[in-house]
């Protein structure tokens, strides 16, 4: 009877603990947050870039002339648009990197975070912590305040081209790559073009 007592009395600690104290614990080692917002609205703050209404040929145009130092696009039977040897290492930024071909770009990725990337690519993803941000169109404090906030930070390896060409030309540009895009990919596919420069999956031998 001694040992069914205690027995009681433990379940009985233990259920105040689990039912008690753990949901409180939980909460506060995993706090709410807001729903993922996959429309990118945070990014109007940035610019609000009508990527709905670019014009694709001009966008072509634009891509010829500002990207193909850098990026190829292998899809596209055009010479003026895969001048850059996709094997060749480029010394972009601090240190070599081999930029992607974006032949799938269109598809893979948002229309406005691909706009907002190509305007800014540290502000689009919020690395301004690791990364130096463009200054550029700054002038006097706010000028010496972004450049003090840079001090100690790598650069990002793709350049901000906020100024460089204009939000209807960033639009034209994300119009071109979504009309060159494939209808659809794999899963594994998606994993290889947006997550394998940095990511790895070891366990899939292929």
């Amino acid at each position: 009877m001694r040992e069914f007592k205690i027995f009681i009395i433990v379940a009985f600690i233990i259920g105040v603990m689990y039912y008690g104290v753990e949901p409180l614990a939980h909460h506060a080692m995993h706090p709410p947050t807001a729903a993922s917002d996959y429309a990118f609205k945070d990014l109007e703050k940035l610019g609000n870039i009508d990527v709905a209404n670019g014009n694709v040929e001009n966008g072509k145009s634009v891509f010829a002339a500002q990207c193909t130092s850098c990026h190829t696009l292998n899809s596209q039977l055009d010479a003026d648009l895969n001048i850059r040897n996709p094997k060749t290492l480029q010394p972009v930024g601090e240190g070599g990197v081999l930029p992607p071909d974006l032949s799938n770009a269109g598809l893979i990725y948002d229309s406005t975070y691909l706009a907002h990337f190509i305007k800014d690519p540290v502000r689009a993803t919020r690395l301004e912590s690791k990364f130096a941000v463009s200054c550029d169109g700054l002038e006097d404090e706010a000028l010496e305040k972004c450049d003090a906030s840079n001090e100690g930070k790598e650069s990002y390896p793709m350049n901000a081209f906020n100024g460089a060409i204009s939000d209807t030309e960033i639009a034209d540009v994300v119009a071109y790559l979504k009309s060159i895009a494939p209808k659809s990919l794999s899963d594994k596919e998606v994993f290889v073009e947006a997550c394998s420069r940095c990511h790895s999956a070891v366990y899939d031998k292929n």
